[in-house]
């Protein structure tokens, strides 16, 4: 169970109603960028034409911001978080091991990150929601 303290409160309130997208979650990940999950098909509205809703909250809070979209499924989900970074393919191979089959090194770079962290990273936001052991890119 998630526990949000007062400030991410105050902050998913005012997501909602400046967008009117219904909130799921709202963390700082661990490398330290304040992230939305908005409710699945809602990702268009929390944006705002031109992504003007994502600007007008990070120069308002004066942080860089993430908003993804919930996804139904562990695949689903990493697509999204690791939007718009495009994939071969997201493999769910069960025990809690996720595959992603990068595009070029530019791709697997990006994923993976400086000492992993990226990966690790996101390892962590899929935690939020579904089991999962570790997250591979190949």
């Amino acid at each position: 169970m998630t526990v949000f303290d007062q400030e991410l409160i105050k902050l998913m309130n005012y997501f909602e109603q400046k967008t009117g997208a219904a909130v799921k979650d709202c963390f700082y990940d661990t490398l330290g960028k304040l992230t939305f999950v908005v409710a699945t098909g809602e990702l268009g509205k929390a944006l705002g034409k031109k992504a003007s809703n994502l600007k007008d909250l990070e120069k308002r809070l004066g942080k860089r911001v993430r908003v993804s979209e919930f996804a139904p499924s562990r695949q689903e989900l990493v697509s999204n978080f690791i939007a718009p970074l495009t994939v071969k393919d997201i493999e769910d191979r069960g025990d809690g091991l996720v595959v992603i089959t990068g595009g070029d090194e530019r791709v697997n770079g990006l994923l993976i990150g400086k000492q992993a962290r990226n990966l690790r990273n996101l390892e962590w936001m899929v935690r939020r929601f579904y089991e999962v052991q570790e997250i591979k890119v190949v």
